[in-house]
């Protein structure tokens, strides 16, 4: 799995395309982990005559970063050039995961889940053969398509997810900026690994919303105005930034965005703390192991 760095890197890789009817916008972290092991491919308009076809992954790598890069790389022209490339197997699992440990059940690498002598590739605990869903598109209802690794999923279930993305996209059409807020809500919600999403929105997505960006304003003006008072309340002195998440947490603030809660405003109670502190150390990053209240 990869060991841990002393604080996160929260750098980020962004891009965003549209095409087909279809808008994309993608985000990726290394977070606490020592490498970046994640890739992704976001591809709009495929060769060999399949113009009107897109093609989106999210790679999560295991014990490297060397698969992950290879398939990005390598496995669209295969899936492309190759019509045999389909299939689905079965394989065990305990409370979803292989042996209580692995959280996917297809992979590519992860030889100590394929080493059952006397089996197949597809036999095995882990296949490389992939599990193939067709879909059938619904214009109506189909609002948009969340590819994410573990690290998303390991903090955040699939409709709390969902109702996060929805409400993002009531405040902003800004892909990118919707992805970054995933990634960083889910560092703020305990993820130790990295994190990566892409965010595909169908024409039915979710519009911006002026009463939602009216009500996003009225809650950063809350937040920011509850943080001045904790601070003052303290008397001589700063309380840290995890005494004014703890404080804030206990409390019932209207308006949280569902899914991220208070987590996915961390960023802003944050900035609002290091304006009013005077004994902010720049050079230190306030992001810690301790601080995930």
């Amino acid at each position: 799995m990869g060991a841990f760095l002393d604080k996160p890197k929260m750098e980020k890789h962004n891009a965003q395309g549209q095409g087909n009817g279809l808008r994309y916008g993608l985000s990726s972290m290394q977070g606490w982990r020592v490498e970046m092991e994640d890739a992704h491919t976001a591809v709009i308009g495929l060769p060999s005559g399949l113009e009107t076809w897109s093609f989106f992954a999210v790679y999560d790598g295991h014990a490297g970063s060397q698969v992950a890069k290879y398939c990005c790389e390598h496995l669209l022209d295969h899936i492309t050039n190759n019509q045999d490339f389909k299939g689905s197997a079965g394989s065990p699992s305990v409370e979803n995961r292989v042996n209580g440990s692995l959280a996917v059940s297809r992979a590519l690498g992860d030889f100590d889940y394929k080493c059952v002598h006397g089996k197949g590739p597809t036999e095995q605990l882990v296949s490389p053969e992939p599990e193939v869903h067709d879909i059938e598109r619904s214009e109506e209802d189909d609002q948009f398509i969340i590819l994410a690794c573990d690290g998303i999923w390991d903090v955040m279930g699939n409709e709390e997810l969902c109702d996060f993305v929805r409400s993002r996209l009531e405040v902003t059409d800004d892909l990118e900026k919707v992805c970054n807020e995933v990634v960083d809500t889910c560092l703020y919600k305990g993820s130790r690994d990295n994190m990566s999403v892409i965010l595909i929105c169908f024409p039915n997505a979710p519009k911006v919303s002026p009463e939602a960006v009216k009500k996003e304003a009225e809650l950063d003006k809350y937040l920011e105005c509850r943080v001045e008072e904790i601070i003052k309340k303290q008397g001589e002195g700063v309380p840290d930034l995890v005494h004014v998440m703890r404080t804030l947490a206990s409390e019932n603030i209207p308006s949280l965005p569902p899914g991220g809660e208070l987590a996915s405003k961390r960023n802003v109670i944050e900035a609002v703390y290091n304006r009013l502190n005077p004994y902010k150390n720049d050079d230190t990053d306030s992001t810690s192991t301790d601080d995930m209240w």
